[in-house]
């Protein structure tokens, strides 16, 4: 059997590829045109967000590293603070303490003098009791004040 083959009508091939073509050109500009420009558009809104959005990132680190050192010199200072007025604590304590001692130390000599003179008292009354207690014995027993 003898091949037939088969060759298209150029004619028929033309009139057939020209309402393609016209299709495919208004829909190149009807559709195609503005979804790439609409698609494009998009692509640079993001990469616009995404720039503001490293630019917002590194600004808020910044900020965040300024505020750890407002913070750590805060506290730096406030330990500073703390420091100076312990001391002046301590200081005035001691003061305190200090003068409390002296007046003690102060009322124990008093209490101690006080003391030192009723023993002189009570000796000297004692000797002169026993003094008169002697002489009141030896009168008992010797009939006689003693000779003194």
């Amino acid at each position: 059997m003898a091949e037939i083959t088969f060759i298209p009508n150029p004619v028929v091939v033309g009139l057939q590829a020209v309402p393609f073509l016209l299709t495919l050109g208004g829909l190149h500009f009807l559709i195609f045109k503005p979804m790439l420009e609409y698609l494009e558009g998009r692509d640079d809104a993001i990469e616009g967000a995404g720039g503001r959005a490293r630019e917002l990132e590194a600004k808020l680190v910044e900020r965040a590293g300024e505020y750890e050192q407002k913070l750590h010199d805060a506290r730096v200072s406030i330990r500073e603070f703390r420091t100076g007025r312990r001391a002046v604590a301590m200081q005035e304590a001691e003061a305190i303490v200090s003068a409390a001692r002296t007046e003690s130390d102060a009322e124990v000599e008093v209490a101690l003098a006080r003391v030192a003179t009723e023993r002189d008292q009570a000796s000297a009354a004692l000797a002169t009791s026993s003094a008169l207690l002697a002489d009141e014995i030896a009168h008992q027993v010797l009939g006689r004040a003693a000779a003194g």
